[in-house]
């Protein structure tokens, strides 16, 4: 996995972590914040057909606590998934 932060409109806290196209089907990216993994956006099935994991717990810290601020959400999800269309639909023949 590499990490990013490479795009400036990452919310503070937030880091998107690509997985390699080899550790998955398809491409993934993790979202963490504050060092947990909140969410994970994955095209396994293709782009058309994106999904979103959210995780559950249990967390690193026993005291994180999975609340966010919408608009910040929303945001690192955009940039996440923006990131994914980057890459060949794992689906769509080249």
């Amino acid at each position: 996995m590499t990490t990013s932060r490479e795009n400036e409109l990452v919310p503070e806290g937030y880091e998107l972590l690509f997985s390699s196209p080899d550790a998955l089907i398809g491409m993934a990216v993790e979202i963490r914040y504050l060092g947990e993994i909140v969410a994970q956006l994955d095209m396994e099935r293709g782009a058309e057909e994106m999904e979103i994991a959210f995780s559950t717990g249990p967390f690193e810290s026993s005291v994180f606590e999975p609340r966010f601020r919408v608009a910040d959400l929303i945001t690192v999800v955009q940039i996440a998934r923006d990131a994914l269309l980057k890459y060949p639909d794992p689906i769509v023949p080249a």
